[in-house]
């Protein structure tokens, strides 16, 4: 054995561009207000249920602020 040591890496929700996971940030649902999902930071990446990778790339950034806006609980109507 060589002692080796496995990186797991994951995507970009924006950009596709795959990095180590420690290198990205992880985002959870946490909690539903008012009938919308909150999207917070998993800082411990440790939270249960699904989640997304972000980079720390400033349009990447600035999309996903855009995005996670428009974002609703899972039988919930679109707002137009």
């Amino acid at each position: 054995m060589t002692g080796n040591t496995h990186i797991p890496f994951r995507m970009c929700v924006i950009c596709r561009q795959r990095a180590p996971k420690h290198a990205l940030t992880r985002f959870t649902a946490t909690a539903f207000q008012s009938g919308k999902m909150e999207i917070e930071p998993d800082r411990k990446q440790q939270a249960q249920g699904r989640g997304v990778y972000l980079c720390d790339a400033p349009p990447c950034r600035e999309a996903f602020s855009r995005r996670r806006v428009k974002r609703k609980a899972k039988g919930q109507e679109n707002e137009r």
